[in-house]
């Protein structure tokens, strides 16, 4: 399509025939509940935009997100987008540290988008078809772990008595969530190649083992560091399992409830470890004689963010 990004996502909005003002949502609702659909999601799935707020919403998100098409992803032609395209735009809003409300919000207005799209494409014979569903659900575990953590868990007052009550099997990820600053993806699966061998820490001065983290949320590789002994273990076990470390996200989990039960501990789930994390290396960070604000990026960008005022969410 011509034109710059902003007219060519008001055209599809003006064009398509997604707002539909003065027609009744509610009717809408209900004609969809008639003709089979039996879910929110699916009923929400042939809803069109009825209100100036919803679409003065929505459209903002779209501007957003086509913003992100040009400026990161040289995308400039609105009708080739594809799923990593929206991937890669959610996983960069989540990395930048929005509300889980507001995620909420973006995803159904790229939802919307995606019927827009398609209503555009068919009405102009296009040829094009467009289906965002799969992606926008798998941002979601992700969303979860770091946005309603950062509104509703808090650090472990023992996360040593955690750990020492974990299952041996699920010992590993816990502490290199606890020591590294990992998130849940990140430490259960790792491979030998990530392995980097021995590093002197620049806070602590500590000799520790590196290990690059490659499937990381928007693609940004770091190196998180962990103690000699947890590291050890790591390639002992990899040496042992044809170089591959990886354990059930969901067992993981099921562990750490089990842990802080038998610790006494209120259960705020693994992400609790990287609240503990982000305390400890903070105080580490400013005991070398770094500035509140050098300490605040330096941790972010050893717990794989991008600003350095997102750590402040894990001090509360």
């Amino acid at each position: 399509m011509r034109g710059g990004i902003g007219y060519q996502i008001t055209e599809i909005f003006n064009k398509s025939g997604i707002f539909k003002p003065g027609t009744s949502k509610h009717s809408a609702k209900a004609e969809s509940r008639a003709n089979g659909s039996k879910t929110s999601h699916e009923v929400s799935k042939v809803l069109f935009i009825y209100s100036y707020a919803t679409a003065k919403t929505y459209k903002d998100v779209w501007h957003r997100f086509g913003k992100f098409l040009s400026n990161t992803l040289a995308v400039n032609d609105i009708e080739k987008i594809a799923e990593l395209h929206v991937i890669e735009y959610l996983e960069h809003r989540i990395n930048c540290g929005i509300s889980y409300d507001t995620y909420a919000v973006e995803t159904a207005a790229l939802h919307k988008f995606e019927k827009a799209l398609n209503l555009y494409s068919d009405k102009f014979a296009k040829g094009n078809k467009y289906d965002f569903e799969a992606v926008i659900k798998s941002t979601g575990d992700i969303a979860r772990e770091e946005l309603l953590s950062m509104e509703l868990s808090r650090a472990y007052r023992n996360p040593e008595t955690v750990l020492k009550n974990m299952a041996e099997e699920y010992l590993l990820p816990s502490k290199i969530q606890f020591l590294g600053g990992a998130r849940i993806s990140e430490a259960t699966f790792i491979s030998m190649s990530q392995c980097k061998g021995f590093v002197v820490d620049p806070v602590t001065h500590e000799v520790k083992g590196s290990i690059e983290l490659t499937r990381t949320k928007g693609g940004r590789r770091r190196n998180i560091m962990v103690d000699r002994d947890t590291y050890n273990l790591l390639v002992e076990h990899m040496t042992k399992n044809n170089g591959v470390f990886t354990v059930s996200k969901t067992g993981y989990i099921n562990a750490v409830k089990k842990a802080c039960r038998k610790a006494g501990e209120e259960y705020h789930g693994p992400h609790g470890l990287r609240w503990n994390f982000a305390s400890d290396r903070m105080l580490a960070n400013q005991q070398s004689g770094r500035t509140y604000e050098q300490s605040l990026v330096e941790t972010a960008n050893q717990m794989g963010h991008s600003r350095g005022d997102i750590t402040g969410h894990y001090l509360k």
